[in-house]
């Protein structure tokens, strides 16, 4: 229980008291999680079930309380002081939890000697519950710190950022990956029925309802606020989270690679590339759903909201485990955008992101057959020539000179790869086939449908000759 003594130090104007406050609500927190015995006993059996089960369920109201009493009562009060303290104390529950729980670990595993003579270690019913209460008192926690993200205060929404950056600081990639679900049903049969269905569709409704996608989203927002100080708060928390995501690329990289471009960690990636597809403006063909349900995010023209998502795509390229070509198509007609933006900054980092990608394409079109093996192959094969030409073949008919410019550039260079691509001659196909005729075999121009669109996209370049702009016709020829 909060005293009434910490309740009247959150809701002081001082950000000092304050903060006092927040302390006496973490301490709180590790004190509940003191008293509870996550050690599954068998004989510890009592007229109501498992002591050990009553005192941990007795912890988890105690916390839950906790914050509900802080969301309810203090994050949504009318006046700004008690909401800048309802974030603090929020903040404190998840660092309160996660030092609680790191303590109850350490006891577990230096405590008294199991029967073999050998420290005990921590069981995996101990290691669910304690991940299990995490998982579900941030998706407590979280929600209402994300909802301050829009408060019409600004030194509310500057200590949003600030608690928001103490709750990916200590919960890491935890927080991340979590999504709305209720947490009732967590490894439950609604768990297991979301596995079962698979596919684009599943993985896009996990991607819009994750923390990360609606993090990212407030963010961009934060990244555009009027006042300065946010927007400092804002760069701040993004750059934790951009941390944090490479981290939990690295934690994927020794599974096994999947085709979702990711490296096995599809939940995070899913929701980064939707959330940037959606803001960029994209009109890519997948994610149709997800996108719909997040037409307010749609636009997002002002320059430092722009530059945050350019930002993004970057980090992404430069994540060893994330394929970006792969998912190149469902962000490229936004960057094609902002080559028209009114800012010339902004002009200026798009088309330096869109000539990086397109060296990386022809770098991975140009890789020698005697000494690429399935690796370079599988680039090859993760470039989307057709969807990306599809895209560009539109914006030959821009209004913007450097954006008709930019397109046609790139379809001649695609025409050049579709060339060479088609002729490494049967003789190749052959040689490379047998080489890896123990795995997928190895396709030149089928796999990556460049031949399949030369037609199109020449005609979409011929036009160009007689342009009526200079530039625009030297490229074209």
């Amino acid at each position: 229980e909060l005293s009434q003594a910490a309740r009247r130090a959150l809701a002081d104007k001082l950000y000092e008291k304050r903060k006092t406050g927040a302390l006496e609500v973490e301490r709180v927190v590790r004190a509940a999680l003191a008293e509870t015995s996550f050690v599954v006993d068998a004989n510890a059996e009592t007229a109501n079930g498992d002591a050990s089960g009553a005192r941990i369920s007795r912890a988890r109201r105690a916390i839950f309380g906790l914050v509900s009493l802080l969301a309810d009562e203090f994050v949504s009060h009318e006046s700004a002081n008690r909401r800048k303290g309802g974030l603090l104390g929020l903040a404190a529950i998840v660092v309160g939890l996660e030092r609680g729980l790191g303590e109850a670990k350490r006891d577990g595993d230096d405590g008294d000697d199991g029967d073999d003579g050998f420290s005990r270690r921590e069981t995996f019913e101990e290691n669910h519950t304690k991940t299990r209460l995490e998982r579900d008192a941030l998706r407590l926690t979280v929600p209402p710190v994300l909802a301050a993200f829009r408060d019409p205060d600004a030194r509310v929404r500057y200590y949003a950022c600030e608690a928001m950056y103490n709750i990916v600081k200590t919960a890491r990639g935890g927080v991340l990956s979590l999504t709305e679900k209720e947490s009732e049903k967590e490894g439950s049969d609604a768990e297991k029925n979301a596995d079962a269905r698979g596919g684009d569709d599943s993985a896009a409704d996990a991607a819009s309802f994750s923390f990360l996608r609606r993090l990212f989203d407030a963010s961009c927002d934060l990244s555009a606020d009027a006042d300065a100080d946010v927007q400092n708060a804002a760069h701040l928390l993004d750059g934790l989270v951009k941390d944090v995501v490479s981290e939990t690329f690295e934690e994927a990289n020794d599974s096994s690679r999947s085709n979702d471009g990711f490296g096995g960690k599809f939940d995070v990636g899913a929701a980064l590339v939707s959330a940037i597809a959606s803001r960029a403006e994209t009109s890519g063909e997948k994610n149709t759903s997800v996108k719909s349900r997040h037409a307010t995010y749609a636009s997002s023209r002002d320059p430092y909201a722009r530059q945050f998502l350019i930002g993004w795509i970057v980090a992404l390229d430069a994540t060893p485990q994330v394929d970006a070509l792969a998912l190149l198509p469902e962000f490229f007609d936004g960057l094609l955008r902002m080559l028209s933006d009114p800012n010339r900054e902004i002009r200026a980092q798009a088309d330096g992101c869109l000539r990086t990608f397109l060296t990386e394409i022809k770098a991975a079109f140009d890789g020698d057959d005697d000494d690429a093996d399935a690796a370079g192959s599988f680039r090859r094969r993760r470039v989307e020539v057709a969807r990306l030409s599809a895209t560009l073949e539109r914006h030959t008919k821009s209004a913007d000179e450097f954006t008709r410019v930019t397109a046609v550039t790139w379809l001649r260079e695609f025409i050049a790869l579709a060339g060479r691509e088609g002729g490494r001659g049967e003789s190749d196909e052959k040689k490379a086939n047998a080489k890896h005729r123990n795995g997928a075999p190895v396709k030149f121009a089928s796999s990556t449908g460049s031949v399949a669109r030369v037609a199109e996209m020449t005609r979409a370049v011929l036009p160009c000759l007689s342009h009526a702009e200079a530039k625009v016709r030297d490229v074209a020829a």
